[in-house]
């Protein structure tokens, strides 16, 4: 078994800017409001509370529309409390997105964003007449350390790998960016497509990234 890390949560450094779009929302009063992740709402909360707004947020959440992108961002408002109008279950920001305009009103959504920002998202939204809000609790950072995901790409490429596991969409994106790094890109996407490595997802997100039919969600 290879473990090859790709990325890591790491709070955002500047607080205060969390505490700027979390009073922004707050002073918006947002018709509907996307979580889509667990941690990032817990993350949310806990940096409001520093500043005393846990209360105002979480009573705000409960008397706004709430979409969770998935089964993680919904159990964590279920902690909280916090009524569900919409769960989606593709795991795909896109699918939340999709579910908002098809409402018959507009009008503002604040959008809980994860570590790498889904920008078509949220055009989308803005072109089909949303104002949007974005508040972003934390980021992703690289995880690997020395050459280790290099060497993973190598072994799925030359087909050392049977199988190969992602727990988040941009884990993929950051394997995929090593792989072009090492010059095994071609040959990485070419085992994942022709069934030499299998991929292994904890939900159905991620294999997209390379239009393979199959995958063991």
């Amino acid at each position: 078994m290879l473990h090859a890390p790709a990325l890591k949560l790491v709070p955002t450094d500047q607080d205060d800017a969390v505490l700027a779009a979390t009073r922004d929302v707050l002073a918006s009063r947002p018709e509907m409001v996307v979580i889509t992740t667990g941690y990032g709402l817990k993350r949310w909360l806990a940096v409001a509370e520093t500043a005393g707004l846990r209360d105002d947020l979480v009573n705000m959440l409960r008397e706004t529309a709430v979409y969770a992108r998935g089964a993680k961002a919904k159990g964590q408002l279920q902690s909280e409390q916090i009524p569900c109008e919409y769960t989606g279950q593709s795991g795909r920001t896109s699918e939340i997105v999709d579910a908002l305009i098809a409402r018959d009103s507009r009008g503002t959504v604040a959008v809980q964003v994860h570590g790498i920002t889904d920008d078509e998202q949220l055009t989308r939204l803005s072109d089909a007449g949303f104002t949007v809000l974005t508040v972003a609790p934390y980021q992703w950072a690289s995880a690997d350390e020395g050459s280790r995901l290099a060497d993973l790409t190598r072994s799925i490429a030359s087909g050392e790998v049977d199988y190969v596991t992602f727990t988040a969409a941009p884990a993929v994106d950051a394997l995929f960016d090593a792989a072009r790094a090492a010059g095994t890109y071609e040959s990485l996407v070419s085992a994942l497509r022709g069934g030499h490595c299998t991929a292994v997802a904890i939900g159905q997100c991620v294999c997209s990234r390379w239009k393979r039919p199959t995958c063991w969600p």
